[in-house]
């Protein structure tokens, strides 16, 4: 899911889906429910929960500023949660820093802070108190740690990572505590990553036998990714997708981004051509701008 603090929850249409989702302000990503012939369908409560929600970046995952604190314990106060509740939204994407969750990372046997998930549950339960449902995403704070889940070693280990959470999650409330495996698995890591997340299921699943699973292609976790993953075996999951186009303008300002991290003021939907927008913007040619769309990184949200 995309980096501001607020998302674009968009639907995905295809035969065998159904339809889960609700439009909110921002950057994009999409749910639905991927039924197979023999599975049953998710409690319909569950999915109007995911119509409408938002994201809390910074509070768990992804510090403001390098050299900061992984998390930011005073950043959303608990009147935050009723007024994103008063506002018309049903959930919250939470997204967590794994290494602030795991005591020893990529060593067995895997374990958790005792501080860090006492903070998590605390927070859950404030967030479930305002009547709201919550996505645990994990959601590494830089590529290296996506990279090391495929090194050699990785995928046991990240799946055993999701064994404990799992286990340390399970007694909340299924109904409305979502668990999502990782965010965007990152560039090349289409070879692994479903066999992976098969995995994931099936050790979260052990641990977590009520509790709905947001899954995702590989890659940047794109529509065409999720269009290339075949639908695992698993009546319970919701199947997610993350919509940034036009890169131009969801992107720009985004120094992570590239080319249009370098525009400012382009509008939506943009009538005039780059070299019409205020002055001092960086003109950009038709290859350019498509080089920009077909490569410019996805921000770590």
């Amino acid at each position: 899911m995309p980096g501001g603090p607020m998302k674009r929850q968009a639907g995905l249409s295809r035969r065998h889906a159904t339809l889960a989702a609700g439009a909110v302000l921002g950057l994009g990503a999409g749910y639905a429910t991927l039924r197979p012939t023999a599975g049953e369908p998710l409690e319909d409560e569950r999915l109007r929960r995911l119509r409408a929600g938002v994201n809390l970046s910074h509070w768990y995952a992804i510090p403001l500023a390098p050299g900061r604190p992984r998390t930011t314990p005073g950043f959303i106060e608990v009147i935050e949660f009723a007024r994103i509740r008063q506002a018309g939204f049903r959930h919250v994407r939470l997204p967590v820093d794994p290494l602030y969750l795991w005591e020893r990372p990529w060593t067995l046997p895997v374990s958790l802070s005792s501080s860090a998930h006492g903070s998590l549950r605390r927070s859950l339960d404030a967030i479930l108190a305002a009547d709201l449902a919550a996505i645990v995403n994990i959601h590494p704070a830089d590529s290296a740690f996506s990279a090391r889940i495929f090194a050699p070693g990785g995928p046991a280990l990240f799946v055993e990572f999701w064994a404990a959470l799992s286990r340390a999650l399970r007694d909340t409330d299924p109904n409305r505590v979502v668990l999502e495996f990782l965010n965007e698995p990152g560039l090349g890591s289409a070879p692994a990553w479903p066999d992976l997340q098969g995995e994931i299921i099936r050790a979260a699943r052990a641990e977590a036998a009520r509790h709905t699973f947001v899954v995702s292609g590989a890659n940047w976790s794109t529509i065409g990714d999720l269009l290339a993953l075949r639908p695992y075996d698993d009546r319970n999951l919701v199947y997610n997708f993350h919509h940034y186009e036009p890169m131009l303008f969801t992107h720009q300002g985004a120094t992570w981004a590239g080319q249009p991290g370098r525009l400012r003021g382009v509008p939506y939907p943009a009538s005039r051509p780059p070299a019409e927008l205020p002055a001092g913007r960086q003109r950009i040619s038709a290859r350019p701008r498509q080089q920009a769309i077909r490569r410019g990184s996805r921000p770590r949200k």
